[in-house]
C-alpha cells in the first residue's frame, strides 16, 4: 500500500516539475499556476496517506496554501489572475517562490521520514527505559502538580489581558493596536498572562490524562476566542491549530485504549472551524467597514481571498527589492537579532510602527508597508509579509530552496514521541504554537516567542520548585524504611 502511495506521489511530482518546466519556457503563466497547485495538492495528499503521523506537515500545508494560494485559487474561479494586477515578470518570480518551496518542503520532510526514521527509533530504545524511570515515576507526580496549580492560578490574568486589549481596541480601533510600543495591560498581568502561556504548553508536556487535559484547552481556546473583539483573528486560529495537532499526538501514543479522537469529535471540530471562518469573515468585515454576506459560501470564499493577501507580499517585496534600507540579509533574522539584544540588553531594539523601526529595525514588514504606503503605516495598518519574500530578499532562489529543505526535515523532528525528554516536548509544542502559520510571518518569529528572559527565569524556577518537592519526597521515604 504504502509504495503505490509513494507511487502516486512521484507521478504528480514528475508531472509538476514538467509542468513547471513547459510554463517557464513558454512564458505561460497559467501552466506554471497549474503546476504549484498540482505539487500542492501532492502535498496535501502525502499527508492525508498518514494523517495522524504527518499531520503537522498537512496542517503547514493548508496554512500555506490560505496564506499564500488562497487568493490565487478563488479569484480564478472568476477569471481574475495574479498577473492581471501585477506585470508578468513579477508574477513569474512569485510562481517560481511558491513552486520552489512547495517542491522543497516536500522533499526535506520525505527525506527524514524516510532515511532517519529508523535510526532515531533505534537510538532511543534505551533511552525509553531510563526517562521512563527518572522521569514518568519520580517526578512526573510533582511537575503535574506544579504545571496544574501554575496554569489555574494565572488564567484569570490571561483573561484580564484580553479586557486591556478590548478595551483598547474599542478606543483606539484595530489599527491603533498597533501604534503602541508595549502591551496596554499593567506590567504585573502582562507577564502573568505570558506565564499562564507556559504553564500551558508545560501542562501539555507531561501528557496528562484525558480529563485533565480538556478543560485546560477548552478554558484556554475560550481565551484565545475572546481576541476576535480586539478584530485579530490568528491567535484562536493558531490555539485551535495546536489543539488539533496535540489531540493526534496523544491519540497515536495511547494507541488502542486512545479516546482522545472519536467520530463525534471529529464532526464537532469540522462544525468548530466552520464556524470559527464564518466569524473570521465577520470579523475581517468589521474591520474594513464592510457589510458581511449572509451567504455562507460567499462569506467563506470571500475569507480565503483576504487571507490569502500574503502571497502580494513576495510581488511587493521584489518591486522594492533595491529600495530596502541597510543589509538585505539581515530582514530574514530580524526576530532574532531584535531577540539577543533584548536578552542581553545589547543595542537599540526598535518597536512599535515608527520611522526608526521601518529604517533601521530590519522588520521586513515594517518596512514593506513604509515603502509602499507609508501614510497607511504611520496609522497602524500593515500589508504583512512572508517568510518567502524575506527569504528571497536576503539569499534568493537558493535560500528558498535550502530553508525550505530544513523546515521539512523540522516539521518531522517536531512530532512527539514518547521518549522525548520534558524539556524537549515543551519546546516542540511551543514551536508549533507558531511555525505553522509563517507563510503570512517570519521565519523565525516562532521561536523568539518562545524563549525570553522571563520564560527563561520562570522555567528555572519551577524545575528548582520540582527538583526540592521530589528530595522531599525522597527523603521521607528513606526515613519511614528506616
Amino acid at each position: 500500500m504504502r509504495s503505490i502511495i509513494y507511487l502516486y506521489n512521484v507521478i504528480l511530482i514528475v508531472i509538476s516539475i514538467i509542468l513547471f518546466g513547459l510554463g517557464i519556457y513558454s512564458e505561460k503563466l497559467l501552466i506554471i499556476q497549474s503546476s504549484i497547485l498540482l505539487i500542492w495538492l501532492n502535498n496535501i495528499l502525502y499527508s492525508l496517506a498518514n494523517f495522524y503521523k504527518r499531520v503537522i506537515f498537512l496542517f503547514f500545508n493548508i496554512s500555506f496554501g490560505i496564506f499564500l494560494l488562497g487568493r490565487i485559487i478563488v479569484r480564478s474561479f472568476n477569471n481574475t489572475y495574479m498577473w492581471d494586477k501585477f506585470p508578468e515578470s513579477i508574477t513569474k518570480h512569485v510562481f517560481i517562490c511558491l513552486f520552489l518551496a512547495l517542491l522543497s518542503i516536500f522533499l526535506g520532510y520525505f527525506i527524514r521520514e524516510i532515511f532517519l526514521e529508523r535510526k532515531i527509533k533505534n537510538s532511543h530504545q534505551n533511552k525509553i527505559k531510563f526517562t521512563s524511570k527518572k522521569i514518568l515515576v519520580i517526578f512526573r507526580k510533582n511537575y503535574e502538580k506544579v504545571f496544574l496549580f501554575g496554569f489555574y492560578s494565572t488564567i484569570l490574568f490571561s483573561f484580564i489581558d484580553v479586557y486591556y486589549n478590548i478595551q483598547l481596541s474599542k478606543q483606539t480601533g484595530y489599527l491603533g493596536q498597533y501604534l503602541l510600543t508595549e502591551s496596554p495591560s499593567p506590567p504585573l498581568i502582562y507577564y502573568l498572562s505570558h506565564f499562564n502561556n507556559v504553564f500551558f504548553i508545560l501542562t501539555l508536556a507531561i501528557l496528562p490524562s484525558y480529563k485533565k487535559t480538556l478543560p485546560i484547552l477548552l478554558i484556554k481556546l475560550v481565551n484565545a476566542s475572546l481576541f476576535l473583539f480586539t478584530g485579530k483573528r490568528i491567535i484562536i486560529a493558531e490555539i485551535l491549530l495546536l489543539i488539533i495537532i496535540y489531540f493526534c499526538f496523544r491519540h497515536i501514543l495511547d494507541g488502542k485504549k486512545s479516546v482522545w479522537i472519536t467520530k463525534k469529535k471529529i464532526g464537532l471540530s469540522v462544525f468548530v472551524i466552520v464556524f470559527l471562518l464564518i466569524c473570521f469573515e465577520y470579523v475581517g468585515n468589521i474591520r474594513l467597514g464592510t457589510k458581511a454576506s449572509f451567504d455562507i459560501g460567499k462569506s467563506i470564499l470571500s475569507l480565503f481571498d483576504s487571507l490569502g493577501y500574503s502571497v502580494e507580499t513576495i510581488a511587493l517585496g521584489k518591486i522594492h527589492e533595491t529600495g530596502f534600507p541597510g543589509n538585505p540579509q539581515l530582514y530574514l533574522f530580524g526576530p532574532l537579532i531584535n531577540w539577543f539584544k533584548d536578552l542581553f540588553n545589547i543595542g537599540v531594539v526598535y518597536s512599535g510602527q515608527t520611522v526608526e523601526t521601518a529604517l533601521y529595525g530590519y522588520k521586513f514588514s515594517s518596512t514593506l508597508t513604509y515603502l509602499e504606503v507609508p501614510s497607511v503605516y504611520l496609522s497602524g495598518g500593515g500589508l504583512g509579509s512572508s517568510y518567502l519574500a524575506e527569504i528571497y530578499l536576503g539569499f534568493g532562489y537558493t535560500g528558498i530552496v535550502i530553508i525550505n529543505l530544513l523546515l521539512g526535515c523540522f516539521f518531522h523532528f517536531l512530532k512527539i514521541n514518547q521518549h522525548d525528554k520534558l524539556v524537549i516536548k515543551y519546546f516542540k509544542l511551543y514551536w508549533l504554537w507558531g511555525i505553522l502559520t509563517i507563510p503570512r510571518f517570519n521565519v523565525f518569529s516562532w521561536f523568539t516567542d518562545s524563549i525570553s528572559k522571563t520564560t527563561i527565569i520562570l522555567l528555572i524556577f519551577i524545575f528548582l520548585v520540582v527538583l526540592i518537592l521530589s528530595r522531599n519526597v525522597n527523603y521521607k521515604k528513606q526515613m519511614n524504611t528506616n
